[in-house]
Parts: C-alpha cells; sequence; structure tokens
C-alpha cells in the first residue's frame, strides 16, 4: 500500500486490519536494560504477532546479533533493512522494543524520517496502535519511547561518557 493510502486507512481501520507487507527487526539491548526484553523474546514477539494476522504479508526479518551493540555501521542487518525499505520491498518494520532498533532518541527520529520519507511506517505493537509512525508524528513518538526504555534515565545533552 501507498503511505498515503495507509494514513487514510488508519482513520477507519486498525492497523490490524489493513493488507500490509511487513517485516520485523530484532537485536539485542544493551546489557544493563531489563533481561524480560530478551533478545529470544523480541523476535519470538514479532513472529507470533505477524502470523496472526490474516491481512498481513512477512517479506523479511531483520535480526542482528550481540556483536553489533553500539554501532550502527555494525548493524548489518539494520542497514540492509533500511536500504530495503528504500527499495519498497515492505510496507511496515514490526519491532518490539525501541531500544533495539536505536540505542538513543536522536538515531530513532532520524531513521524514522528516512523510513517515513519512503513511505514505510515503524510499529511498536506492545505499546498500542498508536505507536507508529503512520499516525503519529516523530517526535511525539520518540518521547513517548523514551518513557518506556531507559532512554528517559539518560542525559543526551551532557558531555560525560
Amino acid at each position: 500500500m501507498e503511505k498515503s493510502d495507509i494514513v487514510k486507512a488508519l482513520s477507519a481501520q486498525s492497523i490490524y486490519e489493513l493488507p500490509l507487507k511487513v517485516a520485523y527487526y530484532a537485536a539485542p539491548v544493551p546489557n544493563d536494560y531489563s533481561v524480560a526484553h530478551g533478545f529470544d523474546m523480541q523476535i519470538k514477539y514479532c513472529e507470533v504477532l505477524i502470523s496472526s494476522m490474516s491481512h498481513w504479508k512477512l517479506v523479511d526479518s531483520y535480526v542482528d546479533g550481540p556483536c553489533c551493540l553500539g554501532s550502527r555501521q555494525s548493524r548489518r542487518e539494520f542497514n540492509r533493512m533500511v536500504l530495503d525499505a528504500i527499495d519498497n520491498k515492505y510496507d511496515m518494520i514490526i519491532t518490539a522494543e525501541a531500544i533495539a532498533f536505536a540505542e538513543i532518541p536522536q538515531d530513532f527520529a532520524r531513521f524514522a524520517r528516512v523510513l517515513r520519507d519512503v513511505g514505510v511506517g515503524i510499529f511498536f505493537p506492545k505499546l498500542g496502535t498508536e505507536y507508529n509512525t503512520f499516525s503519529a508524528p516523530i517526535e511525539w513518538l520518540s518521547s513517548k519511547l523514551a518513557e518506556y526504555t531507559f532512554w528517559g534515565d539518560m542525559d543526551f545533552d551532557s558531555d560525560e561518557s
């Protein structure tokens, strides 16, 4: 579906009812983040959710391993996901954990804009249907996601390491 069609459809339908080509992204979260949000749990959550949606078609999965923490350049699958979005291979990327998608809010906002500009949405289903970049402004979403991750506990304006 075209992004404008998705946005229009969301005024009358749930995101779960739209016929979308979807993919998911999972990656380990930093060590000090809750164990309950584990890597295997992210993958299972996304796979179960997508398989339960009759209107969605799974196009691909993008899974980065533990070696990729802290460096976007080493996140091979993340980079492939962005390139595939640019090539219009899917309509929406699903991720169970915001902190796995981007380790800081500025990275989330930057990549959310790149994906939005090519018509691809990001959806955080564990937080609710409004947590998607089709219907929520990226800045609002970034601030809300900070409440649900340890982003909210970090001082991003500080020069301290």
